[in-house]
């Protein structure tokens, strides 16, 4: 029987008290009794992560899933990137690549025999006389790789043609002070002032296997780098510089790709190797000549080409996927070598420049020309190749700026009540910026409202009854009237509140135990105690769930305890037959 006057009903809290062991105060010091935060304050840590809060070990959280028309590579800030310009326009299907030498900018048209310059005005096309293949310049001559030998250009004059005029040259590269040459399997080292028209003897003297053919080159600190493949296998060779500098040994194997991933390019540059494959982008560290490269990063379509510069290399990226299922476009991806946020050797990375219009055919060239990026996209069927310059003077009209899913560690839904952003400095007219929160942009806060012009003001919005089990945030970042002029995000916060788990909801039935019992209809009751507090013990020790009656309602229930007087019911002998007192029994129903 229950003693109704000390009959207990609640529930199993949820949150579990929290200490602040820290020695600084930060959000960890905030209650979760209130709202749960997220922060972002820095984007500088690139594009790829999936999981804003899946690791929560991770303090830094300076990545994101996915962008365009952003430059995060400032710390504590994310703007707009520069807008690009199309600066040359040639034939359809053309494919296009890019050198510079002495401040004018080289366009080989590959497969035809002529190229152009940008001087800045476009020239007319110039006859190398024999249908290029490669190009490479040394800052101040450029090299042709044809049909019928090495043809040399010098201040824009054509001066001669170096190895054998008849036979046809696959690439041509100016590495490590050296000017490289290959045609078929063989590789060769040309000097730079040769013109007598015959080739030098070839480095290997081996066939790397049936089919090989070179198609790269790279400079390490004593060594040059050789790219080739043949069917679906692929290698980089290294050939080492002697130590007088006058002589090149044979070619040796310096790292294996994995079957199915081809070579395309290599460039040395701070104490590391990039290597640009069909799937993506690998970096590469030094050892003895060899190289050990990391993880792949997968760039869709591969990397064509690269181009160092300060602490970053760009790389060729076409048909880049957009946020939201945006059009696709072609441009140039880059990445820091100066960071690398999660893994040893993948280096943050993001989209960059993109084509002004919606081109998505492979980019096979970039370059550095006047202080500027400039990249090359393939002609098709319907449209010219064309070569596209950075503009500095003017940012891009609009951009996207999408975290990784915000799980809060937590696999049940929570729910959105507030987001917070705010802005490095005031905006000009016109410009403003919109987030979107959701799995998929389903809530939008501040729509078509222009924040406000003034140092350090943004957005705070609330929105009441979304949930769900992850979030992304999505900003939109709208540049304004005036095209030299960015919003700068400085930092959003994300606010929800735990939605309620599945709850336990306990019972304390405090149990009458005594030999004779009254009832409610005042009639006594006999009773062994110790046999119900062993029928009990075998309920608590078991697994199953036992019905629960309360007045008229029935629940499933497990119990909990089972204790008597002072210690646990089990501490009671078989002796102990005449036991008197209050047996609390608690039991959990799940709900």
């Amino acid at each position: 029987m229950v003693d109704p006057t000390a009959f207990q009903s609640g529930y199993v809290e949820t949150l579990r008290a929290q200490a602040d062991q820290s020695r600084e105060f930060g959000e960890q010091s905030l209650t979760p009794d209130g709202f749960w935060r997220r922060t972002q304050n820095s984007w500088h840590g690139g594009a790829g992560d999936r999981e804003f809060d899946g690791d929560t070990s991770e303090v830094q959280r300076d990545q994101f899933l996915i962008s365009t028309g952003i430059d995060p590579w400032t710390r504590g800030q994310a703007k707009l990137l520069s807008s690009t310009k199309n600066v040359m326009s040639t034939g359809i299907s053309n494919i296009l690549k890019l050198v510079t030498a002495n401040d004018v900018l080289y366009v080989a048209n590959i497969g035809a025999g002529s190229y152009r310059t940008l001087n800045p005005s476009v020239s007319d096309p110039v006859s190398v006389g024999s249908p290029i293949n490669d190009m490479a310049s040394s800052g101040t001559r450029v090299w042709f790789a044809t049909n019928n030998g090495i043809r040399r250009v010098f201040d824009g004059v054509f001066l001669a043609i170096q190895g054998s005029g008849e036979v046809k040259y696959d690439t041509v590269a100016f590495v490590s002070g050296r000017l490289m040459a290959s045609r078929a399997h063989w590789l060769y080292n040309f000097s730079t002032d040769d013109s007598s028209g015959t080739a030098p003897d070839p480095l290997n003297t081996f066939l790397v296997q049936p089919g090989w053919r070179w198609n790269c080159w790279g400079s390490g600190l004593t060594h040059i780098y050789a790219g080739g493949y043949a069917g679906d296998k692929s290698a980089v060779y290294k050939i080492t510089i002697r130590d007088d500098g006058t002589a090149l040994g044979a070619p040796s194997i310096a790292c294996q790709l994995p079957d199915g991933e081809i070579i395309r390019c290599i460039t040395g540059y701070i104490g590391v190797v990039v290597l640009g494959t069909s799937l993506g982008f690998r970096i590469a560290t030094i050892s003895g000549g060899n190289l050990t490269y990391g993880p792949l990063v997968e760039i869709n379509g591969g990397v064509h080409a690269l181009e160092p510069q300060g602490r970053f290399v760009w790389f060729t990226w076409g048909n880049q996927e957009q946020p939201y299922s945006l059009p696709r476009r072609s441009g140039v991806g880059r990445m820091d070598l100066s960071y690398f946020p999660r893994q040893p050797l993948v280096p943050a990375y993001a989209n960059d420049m993109l084509a002004e219009d919606d081109n998505r055919e492979a980019v096979r060239s970039v370059a550095t020309y006047r202080n500027t990026i400039v990249f090359a996209i393939d002609g098709n069927a319907i449209q010219n190749a064309r070569v596209y310059r950075q503009d500095l003077q003017s940012f891009v009209t609009e951009g996207w700026l999408v975290s990784g899913s915000v799980g809060f560690d937590l696999a049940e839904d929570k729910i959105f009540t507030r987001f917070n952003l705010r802005m490095a400095e005031g905006l000009g007219a016109g410009a403003k910026v919109e987030p979107s929160i959701g799995p998929v942009a389903f809530t939008t806060v501040g729509r078509g409202s222009t924040l406000s012009y003034n140092w350090g003001l943004g957005l705070d919005g609330f929105v009441a009854g979304a949930s769900s089990d992850t979030y992304t945030v999505g900003l939109h970042v709208f540049r304004g009237t005036n095209a030299a002029l960015t919003p700068k995000i400085s930092r959003w916060t994300l606010s929800v509140v735990p939605k309620a788990p599945s709850q336990v909801r306990l019972y304390s039935l405090p149990l009458i135990f005594r030999e004779a019992v009254r009832d409610l209809n005042a009639q006594d009751q006999r009773m062994d105690p110790w046999a119900e507090l062993e029928a009990l013990q075998v309920l608590r020790e078991g697994t199953t769930f036992v019905d629960l009656q309360l007045f008229d309602r029935t629940f499933q229930a497990v119990v909990d305890m089972v204790s008597f007087g002072d210690g646990e019911s089990t501490d009671y002998e078989r002796n102990l037959r005449g036991l008197q007192g209050i047996c609390i029994v608690r039991l959990k129903v799940y709900l």
